[in-house]
């Protein structure tokens, strides 16, 4: 199989003037490296939670947004909600589950196995740059990966990039980041690579089973009716309150019916009714840059503890942070 190369621009900003950087250490870094990553992106499969539940922190993440509370109480809220409603949410929508989808089917197993580690290999070009203007220096860059292999308990797959594109679209993954250099430590601050999670979940969904998962969410749309819906639950959880952070929240029917709304437009539209198609990859955290036996170039930048990643969209109680890790060793000046 063919395989097109996929690239993005890596952007390295690093603050000289308030000594962050050690100006030795930045000139030694440009040049070209090979990078191995390993990436475990079944993060949101990996708790053993069932579809059902999945969909029910779908539902709370939509509640959570129709109160319209403050950013910075929203995870706590979800929290609450969550403790509040979660298990009479997920009970409903297990009932109204295609059977490939229910808490007895393996498909929550099997994605959390074959996303568990994705094997990315890639070549990474970095340049000095000097802004005179701002009197910082620059590291800026290039990045080609050349080949995806998801490694599944039934051997390595290699992972057809154009599946990651838009119909017709050359795959491409375009991310930009800033970091700072402290001695021989280099921090990614933020980088979103385009890696369309989604899409990836939906093919790995479909190369493990051979069901197309788009019929079985459409299934699910189909048969869920928010009316009923709205008035079973208010039967079973009443009106609900939450306090948090010295605010009371109340969950009334309006609230119930908005979000499931929400949650039903997301049924045709999102993989699996829950991730984006088209979402980023959201990596930051620390790597460490070491020098070669001529202690004037860097030879090897590696990921540190607290590398990682989350996915762009999900609600917090999904989007927790991914296992990620790279080695890129020089290979030119």
């Amino acid at each position: 199989m063919n395989y097109q190369s996929l690239s993005f621009l890596w952007v390295v900003t690093v603050g000289v003037g308030c000594g962050f950087a050690d100006p030795n250490t930045v000139a030694s870094i440009p040049g070209t490296y090979e990078s191995e990553a390993t990436w475990d992106l079944g993060g949101p499969f990996a708790k053993n939670q069932s579809m059902s539940e999945n969909l029910a922190d779908m539902f709370i993440s939509h509640v959570v947004s129709t109160l319209g509370a403050p950013q910075a109480v929203q995870g706590e809220l979800e929290q609450a909600v969550s403790n509040a409603i979660r298990p009479d949410i997920a009970s409903m929508l297990e009932a109204q589950l295609p059977s490939e989808l229910s808490s007895n089917s393996d498909i929550v197993d099997l994605l959390s196995q074959d996303l568990a580690t994705i094997h990315v290999e890639s070549d990474l070009v970095l340049a000095h740059e000097k802004d005179e203007l701002l009197g910082l220096d620059r590291i800026v860059g290039t990045e080609h990966i050349r080949h995806l292999v998801l490694d599944t308990p039934l051997g390595e797959v290699d992972i057809p990039m154009q599946e990651l594109g838009a119909s017709g679209e050359e795959p491409v993954i375009e991310s930009s980041y800033s970091t700072t250099v402290f001695q021989q430590n280099m921090t990614i601050e933020d980088q979103a690579v385009a890696i369309r999670y989604g899409k990836l979940v939906s093919w790995a969904f479909e190369e493990g089973t051979g069901v197309d998962p788009t019929t079985l969410t459409a299934d699910l749309a189909e048969g869920l009716d928010c009316g009923g819906f709205v008035d079973t639950l208010t039967n079973n959880v009443g009106i609900p309150e939450v306090t948090v952070a010295g605010q009371t929240y109340t969950m009334d029917v309006q609230v119930f019916s908005d979000s499931c709304t929400e949650l039903d437009a997301g049924l045709s539209n999102k993989t699996l009714g829950i991730f984006e198609p088209n979402a980023d990859l959201l990596i930051k955290g620390p790597s460490a840059l070491s020098y070669g036996s001529s202690d004037d170039q860097i030879t090897t930048i590696e990921s540190s503890d607290g590398y990682g990643g989350t996915i762009d969209g999900m609600p917090n109680i999904l989007s927790q942070m991914l296992d990620l890790s790279f080695t890129a060793q020089r290979l030119t000046d």
